[in-house]
């Protein structure tokens, strides 16, 4: 059998040594995903679609817009369930973390439940191709997901 000379040199693939878990391609992932509520109920994979984060880039490459939850889900941003932190992983390994504290009880500064968060990231310079977002929520743990810069 011939030798495999093909060697994967893409820092968003999956390696043991790496931090990058999953491919672009694969699109969102549960990553440390923890299935038990703090009420203390199991939790379904199809269940946490809220806490999918879904990355808006605007036309510099430079700002970046985090929201999270798909269609009718929506994610809280409240009192003990809440975004610890959120991040933006370029190719070149380039990290770029925003971190939140916890909301005040009945705070409705991100509208009712919370439900109106976002992230809001900026960098200096503008980013290129695939990027990774990873999320926090506690006490849920860390989601990951992908979105391509437009060339």
């Amino acid at each position: 059998e011939p030798e495999d000379l093909y060697k994967d040199e893409d820092p968003f693939s999956y390696q043991e040594n790496s931090s990058f878990l999953t491919k672009p391609e694969k699109g969102f992932d549960y990553y440390k995903f923890n299935g038990e509520d703090y009420d203390g109920q199991k939790r379904s994979e199809t269940a946490m679609d809220k806490h999918k984060p879904i990355m808006k880039i605007a036309g510099n490459k430079k700002e970046f817009l985090i929201r999270f939850g798909s269609n009718d889900k929506l994610h809280p941003h409240k009192n003990g369930h809440y975004w610890t932190w959120v991040e933006i992983t370029d190719r070149l390994n380039n990290v770029y973390t925003v971190s939140f504290p916890e909301p005040s009880k009945y705070d409705e500064f991100y509208g009712d439940e919370g439900t109106d968060f976002q992230a809001y990231i900026q960098t200096p310079e503008p980013l290129e191709g695939w990027l990774r977002v990873r999320a926090c929520c506690k006490p849920h743990g860390v989601f990951v997901n992908y979105a391509k810069t437009e060339a």
